[in-house]
C-alpha cells in the first residue's frame, strides 16, 4: 500500500489528497 500511496502522492503532490489516503489506511 505504501508504494501506491507514494505514486499517488507524486502524481497529485497535494497534501489534501495525502491526508485522506493516510486516514484511509
Amino acid at each position: 500500500f505504501d508504494q501506491m500511496k507514494a505514486e499517488l502522492a507524486k502524481l497529485d503532490k497535494d497534501p489534501l489528497d495525502k491526508d485522506p489516503l493516510k486516514q484511509s489506511e
